[in-house]
């Protein structure tokens, strides 16, 4: 509502016409931190058989912090229906913490789209009722942007997997 607005204002002032775009840079990703015994693909069974998330595995996350590479599997679910993505990251890579910050941290089950909080709050109840769950918290998104570099990595190599789907 906001472009068409300004839109307006500058046809009715007869000045050239020009579309201003506001950028709104509120996060849209969500994070449950998830602290399980349990290795990736049994995670994925679990969430699969319990919640109704048919997650895939697609190309893992490569971050690169110090000249060194780490690889993180990374796992896709789609829900089409609620505008929705869910991605299941592990959260170690040859005993290097993807967020060093959550050492107790196995998998960050990471949602983006328009999700209120209290959704990713009781997605975090049903996790943590998953077998071999020890515990989930929600997390502040805002921890994931203090890694630097580690949000626009994330984000080019999310838009290059959903353009392979």
């Amino acid at each position: 509502m906001k472009i068409q607005k300004r839109t307006q204002i500058i046809k009715i002032l007869g000045m050239a016409k020009k579309l201003l775009l506001e950028y709104d840079e509120e996060n849209s990703y969500r994070f449950i931190g998830i602290s399980s015994n349990v290795r990736e693909y049994q995670m994925v069974f679990y969430l699969i058989k319990e919640l109704k998330l048919s997650f895939k595995n697609v190309e893992a996350f490569k971050f690169t912090k110090k000249g060194h590479e780490f690889v993180y599997s990374l796992y896709l679910h789609i829900d089409h229906e609620n505008l929705v993505n869910y991605y299941l990251i592990s959260n170690k890579s040859n005993a290097r913490r993807l967020n060093p910050e959550f050492k107790n941290i196995d998998f960050f089950m990471i949602l983006e789209g328009e999700i209120d909080d209290d959704f990713v709050a009781g997605l975090a109840k049903k996790i943590k009722t998953l077998p071999n769950v020890l515990f989930t918290t929600v997390i502040d998104p805002v921890k994931f942007d203090e890694i630097q570099g580690l949000r626009y990595e994330f984000d080019l190599h999310l838009e290059k997997v959903l353009r392979e789907i």
